[in-house]
């Protein structure tokens, strides 16, 4: 696990830069405010602990690292986030994870990273974040900037679009359906949306 306290300092500044130039005033004002290192460390965290989750040598073996890559860090991300808002599910807590989550995104979608072969596994994390978000209500992407509900980000919607996106992964890794990964990954990764 990589947990730097300076390069988490170095990233929170980052991700609050991010806010400030694609986010509406107010959601920039909402936001900020919960971006800081030690949030950065404890979101990483449960990002890693959540990598084994359905994950089997059986479903690996069947599934291939292709196609297992495809949302493995989605999936890690979001159950880290599920995980954390069920430790602390408290509004204050859900729009904290909400604030990281577009902090991160805004860093995994710029066009240089976009077109970097190596950052693929992210950008597709960043996908799901990003569908998740808009389709539960809590952003908007507008010609203005990201407008955040900041009521629908302190309420468990995003977090039920997540746990279905959850499930969905690991269901899929559990049948070691390929398909299933792949229809997942278009409904939650498509650029093109």
């Amino acid at each position: 696990i990589f947990v730097n306290p300076s390069t988490n300092k170095h990233s929170a500044d980052l991700y609050r830069a991010y806010l400030k130039e694609n986010c509406v005033p107010k959601t920039y004002e909402a936001l900020k405010g919960f971006i800081d290192a030690d949030g950065l460390t404890a979101h990483t965290i449960d990002h890693e602990y959540s990598h084994p989750v359905g994950c089997t040598p059986e479903s690996s073996e069947a599934l291939g690292g292709d196609v297992m890559k495809l949302l493995e860090e989605g999936k890690a991300t979001m159950l880290g986030n599920l995980a954390d808002e069920y430790q602390n599910d408290t509004p204050e807590n859900r729009l904290r994870l909400v604030a990281r989550t577009v902090g991160r995104l805004l860093r995994f979608t710029h066009k240089e990273t976009l077109g970097n072969p190596t950052s693929a596994p992210y950008v597709r994390e960043n996908f799901v974040a990003i569908t998740t978000l808009v389709e539960s209500g809590v952003m908007a992407l507008t010609e203005k900037g990201i407008v955040g509900n900041i009521e629908k980000a302190q309420s468990r919607v995003w977090f039920e679009h997540l746990k279905k996106f959850c499930v969905g992964v690991i269901s899929a890794y559990q049948a070691h359906n390929k398909n299933n990964i792949r229809q997942l990954t278009q409904q939650y990764c498509d650029q093109n949306k």
